[in-house]
């Protein structure tokens, strides 16, 4: 599977803090294959499994939006 995205480098003492801002959610680590090599990152996966699946917020899709023209995420991502 292909999953386009962004990586950063976030200070361990600010993990906190991500964790707090993501509430309902709970961390993951994923491994990422990046174009030369393999990198272990920290992600979100939503809590409530049984939950009824829903779309972003109209302001979550605009943030995640314009940060995929931002960072130039290919266009069959951003459309």
């Amino acid at each position: 599977m292909q999953v386009h995205g962004c990586v950063w480098r976030v200070p361990e003492e600010l993990a906190e803090e991500l964790d707090r801002q993501e509430a309902g959610y709970h961390r993951l680590t994923v491994p990422i294959e990046c174009s030369d090599c393999m990198i272990e990152c920290r992600t979100y996966q939503y809590s409530n499994a049984k939950a009824k699946s829903e779309p972003p917020s109209p302001h979550y899709k605009t943030v995640i939006l314009a940060g995929a023209v931002e960072h130039s995420l290919p266009a069959s991502y951003i459309k």
